[in-house]
């Protein structure tokens, strides 16, 4: 993934994704939904949130597509150390989750400004879901 500062101009293959998820038939699932949005996105993927900081700590992408449950460390901690960040950090940061409001309120929330995406996963909700918060964003 290339560096880009927050408020950057996305390239012209499109944004760059990150997709945390634990679960390899759901990392494929929102790989293939990124990739109909933007075929040319580059999308990087981690299997948890201790691995996701590891290799935004390289390379910062315009888009974090995490899920919440996940060992090591969940996406809620993840997230919540991703809107610390000052300087280049991701435009955009999105949830996946099959956890009800009410469930991931007892886990202190999502911090401010995160998309959230129910689970399982509905490709075209979660494709305009997407693409409208990007352009929001850009």
């Amino acid at each position: 993934m290339e560096r880009q500062a927050s408020g950057a101009a996305p390239s012209a293959s499109g944004p760059s994704v990150l997709i945390v998820e634990d679960d390899a038939i759901d990392r494929e699932i929102h790989k293939t939904l990124v990739e109909s949005i933007w075929p040319s996105a580059k999308v990087t993927l981690a299997e948890n949130g201790l691995e996701a900081l590891l290799a935004i700590g390289k390379s910062v992408p315009d888009i974090v597509m995490s899920d919440i449950v996940m060992p090591h460390m969940d996406g809620l901690q993840m997230l919540r150390q991703l809107t610390l960040l000052e300087g280049a950090r991701p435009r955009l940061l999105v949830a996946v989750s099959a956890l009800k409001p009410a469930q991931i309120h007892k886990l202190g929330g999502l911090p401010p400004r995160v998309l959230s995406i129910a689970k399982p996963v509905e490709p075209e909700i979660a494709g305009v879901a997407l693409a409208s918060a990007w352009q929001q964003v850009r």
